[in-house]
């Protein structure tokens, strides 16, 4: 990785706030792309490729793309298992959208991609990956490569129902998979979170509200 000086106290922790939030709103685009694509008939492996050597490409598009079978490492083809949860997305995109609202900046974008979180969380699935969002862009809200089932054997809801030592059967992940935000050590401890209200806490740098 690259170690960037970003300036004074704070400022570190602002720019991954920063980053953080674009990634999030690049997630809700590939999203909606790679389903809008898959109705108008485009083989899912041609317009990733197109769109990675394009004007389309990100982050999100390039390493989850979200559906299978497409990039090995993505959420997609270990049913939406998390490399980075819809949990942590929803604390980081929650403390921009509380930036900009501080510093009178305004983030439509973001804050449509924090109500997708709260929507994914609400259904219980917060632990699952933060690309999930993407079943809020189909049609009947399901999704190729999400199958609920799959978290019901693996989490029963009844004790008596689960198996000693059972594991879902599937893939092993690649060994990338261990390099991902889920892996990281998260530096942003400094925030309170209430989710009756949906608000965040967060210590906003000086140079940010001057």
């Amino acid at each position: 990785g690259s170690v960037i000086r970003c300036g004074g106290d704070g400022n570190g922790i602002a720019a991954k706030l920063v980053n953080n939030m674009m990634l999030l709103i690049d997630v809700m685009a590939c999203a909606e792309g790679s389903q809008l694509a898959a109705s108008l008939g485009l083989d899912a492996q041609t317009f990733w490729e197109v769109a990675n050597v394009s004007s389309g490409g990100s982050w999100p598009q390039a390493k989850w793309y979200p559906v299978p079978g497409v990039v090995p490492t993505a959420a997609a083809n270990f049913n939406f298992d998390a490399s980075f949860s819809g949990n942590l997305a929803r604390k980081d995109i929650a403390l921009a959208v509380q930036a900009g609202d501080d510093t009178g900046v305004k983030l439509p974008a973001a804050a449509l991609a924090l109500s997708q979180l709260d929507r994914l969380i609400d259904e219980g699935l917060g632990e699952k990956d933060c690309t999930l969002v993407t079943k809020y862009a189909t049609a009947d809200g399901t999704l190729a490569g999400y199958d609920p089932a799959l978290d019901e054997r693996r989490c029963p809801t009844d004790p008596a129902d689960a198996v000693p030592g059972e594991r879902r059967a599937g893939p092993p992940r690649p060994a990338r998979w261990l390099g991902s935000h889920q892996e990281e050590t998260w530096l942003l401890h400094d925030f309170t979170a209430d989710r009756s209200t949906g608000r965040s806490s967060l210590l906003i740098p000086r140079s940010m509200t001057a």
